[in-house]
């Protein structure tokens, strides 16, 4: 007989198994009820960290291992929602990367009052100061899904799906796998899943996304960027060298990390602060990324045990606020 969970979490690993065993921890702390389905890259070899990750109450690993590279990760949370179909009944499938930490409880009241999680953002405007979205505009794979539909960008961290729209999802994507890559790589996980789920869903049935992404700050910045060079030159394009230059320095600068500050507004639930800070506009008008009193963990988190913000969030006495 399957066991019953509530909830199966979806986490790729590529490196650091032993900051892995540190997640299993932090999601155990704070999603107690959740079983973690750990996608062991290919190329990633046996050793005792993952050998200790076994040993964890609430990690299981999957024994089909893919290969794995940025923007190609679709097919490891696929083949992890198909294992854990096979072993358990559950509720919902929630994504997470392996540098994401919980910085607060609550998420299952948060989940279970939607269908599922994830952002709209649409990516049509042909003028998009959003990079990823003129890749992806490109993919023929993504046109073939959408199939003459809007196609919809959801940051993959912290998006959740119900088991049955989550199996709808997964039975649509499988007709065209294996995938071939794309011509020009874009994060496609961040598209296929969203672009299906969306011609599934009202939107009054899909919350949002529930962790708070330093990535999407990155991108804001560069987008003002953008949008002051257009105003001085008068014209979109031009300065594409600048552009580059730009983009690696704000990289460089980590001037848009992820904070304390940040930890204690969303254990705070600071939704003034959440908002500012979790909002895009691709020109499309301002998309607001986050439901700002549910916000419950947050990325990027270096993959490295000593990482002073790494430190600070194991130390986070819940008792505080939460």
């Amino acid at each position: 007989m399957k066991k019953n969970i509530k909830i199966i979490i979806s986490i790729p690993i590529h490196e650091a198994a032993e900051v892995a065993c540190n997640q299993a921890d932090n999601i155990k702390k704070y999603v107690p009820n959740a079983l973690i389905v750990f996608h062991i890259c290919k190329s990633y070899g046996n050793n005792e960290e993952i050998a200790l990750l076994r040993q964890k109450e609430n990690v299981v690993i999957n024994p089909i291992r893919l290969e794995t590279a940025w923007g190609d990760i679709i097919e490891t949370h696929i083949s992890n929602f198909l294992y854990a179909k096979d072993h358990y009944v559950f509720q919902y499938f929630l994504m997470h990367s392996s540098n994401d930490m919980y910085v607060r409880s609550g998420i299952e009241e948060y989940i279970f009052r939607y269908k599922a999680g994830f952002n709209f953002r649409e990516i049509e405007n042909k003028n998009s100061y959003w990079i990823v979205a003129h890749a992806a505009r490109e993919d023929m794979l993504l046109n073939r899904i959408a199939n003459g539909g809007i196609k919809y960008a959801s940051q993959i961290e912290g998006s959740f799906y119900s088991f049955d729209i989550m199996d709808e999802i997964v039975t649509v994507l499988q007709k065209h796998m294996p995938f071939k890559k794309s011509k020009k790589p874009y994060t496609r996980e961040e598209l296929l899943f969203s672009t299906v789920a969306a011609k599934l869903l009202e939107q009054g049935q899909v919350g949002r996304p529930t962790t708070f992404s330093e990535v999407h700050r990155f991108d804001r910045i560069y987008q003002n960027y953008c949008i002051n060079k257009e105003k001085i030159l008068g014209q979109k394009d031009g300065l594409v060298c600048i552009d580059d230059i730009f983009r690696r320095c704000l990289f460089r600068s980590k001037i848009y990390r992820i904070t304390k500050k940040d930890i204690y507004r969303i254990r705070d639930k600071d939704v003034e602060y959440i908002q500012k800070n979790g909002c895009i506009d691709d020109g499309n008008g301002i998309n607001y990324l986050y439901d700002g009193a549910n916000v419950f963990s947050v990325k990027r988190v270096p993959r490295n045990l000593k990482n002073r913000l790494r430190r600070f969030i194991n130390q986070v006495d819940e008792g505080g606020s939460n």
